[in-house]
């Protein structure tokens, strides 16, 4: 398209939403890890016998929390390196709680499973104690197994990072944070010790083109972006 075209404000109008289940792609600052496979998404529909790759968590659920995860029928998150950040979906514990995890794979291929909290807040999860719960074996496809970890009885009130990975033909014990593995996925949530802070969960907002903008192809526009989350939030 050559031709210039004015748009006013009223009319472009670009909603970024994060509702429902919906994923944050960027791990930063936390590894992301990866998959030699590539993305896990497939032509066909998820989790589904006659696709070549079903390589990903399907379902994770916790119990045992003041709010659990229940993230299920997930399927291959679509995300850079196969990792996905579920901001959606978080958990609140007390100090001293103990956590079940059930967790399942896709319907093919029999995945070792992993789980790690980052419990001093250094962005990594290389730490001692930092994975919290692994599989020894690898289960069988679609096949549900249950992990637990307790809460540190003095861990102080906060939010941190808990990390769930599934591998192809690995054992969990065998499973690394941030390594590359042939085939599989990582999912990222928040776990709140103590109070959960307000406005936790997924962020909305708006962006407008300023009136009296011309916007031409290949051009650059400057948005002016309007949240209605609070605080903490950082647009870029």
């Amino acid at each position: 398209m050559n031709r210039g075209l004015k748009i006013a404000a009223s009319i472009l109008v670009l909603l970024l939403s994060a509702e429902g289940n919906a994923q944050i792609f960027s791990p930063s600052p936390y590894c992301s890890g990866g998959y030699n496979s590539g993305n896990c998404l497939q032509g066909g529909p998820t989790n589904n016998p006659t696709n070549s790759v079903n390589d990903f968590i399907h379902n994770f659920i916790t119990f045992g929390g003041n709010t659990n995860i229940s993230n299920t029928n997930s399927g291959c998150n679509g995300g850079p390196n196969n990792f996905a950040f579920y901001c959606s979906h978080y958990m609140a514990v007390n100090p001293g709680q103990v956590i079940t995890c059930s967790v399942q794979s896709g319907v093919t291929y029999a995945q070792g499973f992993a789980i790690w909290i980052d419990w001093n807040q250094d962005n990594t999860f290389q730490n001692p104690g930092e994975q919290v719960a692994a599989t020894s074996n690898v289960p069988a496809a679609a096949q549900w197994t249950t992990l637990a970890f307790q809460v540190p009885v003095n861990q102080a009130s906060g939010v941190y990072r808990l990390r769930v990975r599934c591998a192809f033909a690995t054992p969990g014990t065998a499973i690394t944070p941030c390594g590359a593995f042939s085939h599989g996925e990582t999912e990222d949530y928040n776990i709140f010790v103590g109070q959960i802070p307000n406005n936790t969960g997924p962020v909305s907002g708006t962006t407008a083109v300023m009136p009296g903008t011309i916007v031409c192809a290949g051009t650059t526009v400057n948005l002016q972006v309007n949240t209605n989350y609070s605080s903490g939030v950082t647009f870029s």
